[in-house]
């Protein structure tokens, strides 16, 4: 039965393309490329021997846009290899397993989940009582989003708990390179750009790599410094690879306002999470050089003037500051519930003229003008649990994981990333992390409890004898 179930899983993958390949005949082209990406990520994998959490997170970066009954759906080529590790989950006995190790963990978060659309709902359920008019598809499309990113949380707090618990990082060292790799082609798109090549590797002039839009680009990199360092800090021994300068030059050149607000916030962070950890002193002194470089670039008016001759537009013209005006005022006339889930655009139609009023541009206040203070505080208390548990920590990893997840949630009070997996798989691995830091200290203290009570019964044990004669 077992090489029944082992021979299945290694076709499972081919499968999956296969049907796939049938149905991109009555999709949309999108499809049809994310088909064709999948299977040629499939083949190169393959011969390295990745397994499919490994797969999950090489093929995060490669995203793209469905349209999908005059809607849009935003989707990535690591969801085909959820299906796959889920699959993976089920059927391997191993990982059901490790699965009671973060049971009351999961517990929390599918409770939290469930309580958190229930909220969302009450907004939907008045308005539509009211005989107002309400976006069902918005409503479903977007439940349906919240659903798969916390699948991918989940799964991989259980997956990369059994990996870490195995001393397996080589999951973090793919998600550096893969970074490196998407950083060179948003660089390479850049430049190209400049010489009058479009590949599709930019919006504009802005680089975006494999990713649909600069900022998200931008928001993958600057959380993958921090997986660097963390692969670099467990396994070498040092605190900066040389895979950190493609990715900074790519946040550079994906021009993201997002980003700069947000690099500001890390280097704050930064310097505090390197108090009293040797081994991360030298972030604390490029935290300082950064923030002296940043403080004379601004204080020259150098980020302004490069804002204004590379885009025309400075902060002041950003929509943003409308969107989040709106945002605050739906909030205001329903302060517990919100207007329901995926009602923002509806809700800010006559409040803001743009194509952007689809989204806030804020993680937060979209939660709060949706879900109200209700949805927002079931919203956060997922990733509020998550720094909680890494601040208990304070070894070096889990500060450069507090860093790390700081930078995303950083990011989210300029953009819409409650969707967006990458923050969701590394704060799985974070949890992943501290589960197995516990566990250890959990196994340590038991180990010195049971050579007490041993101390105790026999009396002490000398552990230097005197040499047999």
């Amino acid at each position: 039965m077992r090489r029944m179930v082992s021979g299945a899983l290694k076709l499972a993958p081919f499968a999956v393309v296969l049907v796939l390949s049938s149905a991109s005949v009555f999709v949309p082209p999108a499809w049809t490329i994310a088909t064709l990406l999948a299977a040629a990520v499939l083949f190169v994998v393959m011969a390295i021997r990745l397994d499919p959490a490994e797969l999950v997170v090489v093929s995060t970066p490669l995203t793209f846009y469905a349209d999908f009954n005059n809607g849009r759906l935003n989707l990535s080529v690591s969801d085909v290899f959820l299906v796959l590790l889920v699959a993976v989950l089920v059927l391997n006995p191993s990982h059901r397993a490790n699965a009671h190790r973060v049971r009351a963990f999961n517990i929390f978060v599918w409770c939290s989940v469930a309580f958190l659309l229930a909220a969302m709902s009450v907004g939907v359920i008045l308005a539509s009582g009211a005989g107002e008019l309400i976006s069902w598809q918005a409503y479903f499309s977007d439940a349906a989003k919240l659903l798969v990113v916390f699948l991918y949380f989940s799964v991989a707090v259980m997956v990369f708990s059994d990996k870490l618990s195995h001393g397996d990082h080589r999951f973090l060292a793919l998600w550096t390179n893969t970074a490196v790799v998407v950083a060179g082609l948003g660089i390479a798109g850049s430049l190209l750009y400049q010489r009058g090549v479009d590949l599709d590797l930019t919006l504009s002039f802005r680089a975006k790599g494999t990713f649909e839009d600069p900022n998200a680009f931008a928001a993958y990199l600057i959380a993958s410094v921090g997986v660097a360092m963390i692969w670099s800090l467990m396994n070498r021994r040092r605190l900066i690879p040389w895979q950190v300068v493609p990715m900074i030059a790519g946040i550079a050149l994906s021009y993201s306002r997002a980003a700069i607000v947000t690099c500001g916030a890390v280097l704050l962070v930064g310097f505090l999470v390197s108090l009293g950890v040797k081994q991360l002193r030298s972030l604390r002194w490029i935290a300082c050089a950064m923030a002296a470089a940043a403080g004379i670039g601004f204080l020259l008016g150098g980020f302004s003037r490069l804002g204004e001759a590379q885009r025309e537009l400075n902060f002041e013209g950003d929509i943003r500051f409308q969107l989040w005006t709106a945002a605050i005022r739906v909030w205001s006339e329903h302060p517990v519930f919100g207007v329901g889930l995926g009602q923002f655009r509806s809700a800010t139609a006559s409040l803001v003229d743009s194509p952007s009023s689809l989204l806030a541009h804020n993680t937060y206040l979209s939660f709060l003008a949706e879900g109200g203070i209700v949805g927002a505080l079931l919203f956060l208390a997922i990733p509020g649990a998550v720094v909680v548990l890494l601040s208990r920590e304070g070894g070096a990893v889990s500060r450069l994981f507090l860093l790390t997840v700081t930078a995303f949630l950083g990011m989210a009070a300029t953009l819409n990333l409650q969707n967006f997996r990458p923050m969701w798989i590394l704060l799985g691995i974070a949890v992943a992390w501290y589960t197995n830091q516990r566990a250890e200290a959990d196994s340590t203290a038991k180990s010195l409890g049971d050579r007490h009570f041993m101390d105790a019964t026999l009396g002490p044990i000398n552990e230097n004898p005197p040499p047999f004669r």
